[in-house]
Parts: C-alpha cells; structure tokens; sequence
C-alpha cells in the first residue's frame, strides 16, 4: 500500500505523559520533513499541519495546554507507518491560528502547525 495520508495525530508532553489524540479533519494532516546542510551539519526540518473544524473551548483548551511545551508526537500514515517526532532534548512545537473567514462556506476552525528541528531524523516504527 502507498497511501500518503496522515491517519492519527498523538501528542504527549514531555519527558513522560501520556499520548493524547488530537482529532482533525480527515485528509488534512500532512507530514513534511525536509534535510539541509548547514555550517554544523545534517539538520532534519519536519513541519506537521492539521485542520481542526469548529471553534470550541475544549479544543483551544487542548492546544493552549501544548503551546510553548516541550512535546512529542506520534502521527500514524497511511502505510501503518509510526512517525515519532519530537524527543526531551529536541522537542517538537505546536502553534495555531483560530480562524472564522465570515464569509459562507469559509473555514471555521484552527489550523495548527507543529515543527521539529533536530541533528538526526525521528524514528520509524511498523511495517
């Protein structure tokens, strides 16, 4: 199977909570990890973004609780693929803008976006 979609997205704070999902719009999720070099070496850039439909305080209470935190995520793909991105010494960070067009049809809700930087790739689990 080659299924380049993003089925579910974790988020645990670091060094040891618990993996919580955060729900997001099907088919929104995407994955992105781009390496450069640089003066010191191999840095590994990896951009996560979701959407999530529907302001509600429970989901801005949610991402508050892991704005500016030193987090981990753990996102399953399409290929049954486990992406564990974000780690205690390089932690992965999430920002979001809260979104209402005012025009019919636009989009309400977050769009949220996670970046990680670190010297190695993250790690792979699954098939």
């Amino acid at each position: 199977m080659n299924a380049a979609i993003v089925i579910k997205i974790e988020a645990r704070i670091l060094p040891d909570g618990e993996f919580t999902e955060i729900n997001f719009t099907g088919f929104s999720g995407t994955l992105s990890k781009e390496p450069a070099r640089n003066e010191a070496g191999i840095l590994h850039e990896t951009v996560i973004g979701l959407k999530i439909p529907h302001i509600q305080a429970v989901i801005t209470e949610q991402l508050d609780g892991l704005l500016f935190r030193k987090a981990q995520y753990r996102i399953l793909d399409g290929n049954g693929q486990t992406h564990l991105v974000g780690d205690t010494r390089y932690p992965a960070r999430l920002s979001y803008v809260q979104g209402l067009d005012g025009t019919p049809g636009s989009w309400n809700g977050y769009t949220v976006t996670i970046n990680h930087k670190s010297p190695k790739s993250y790690p792979l689990t699954g098939n």
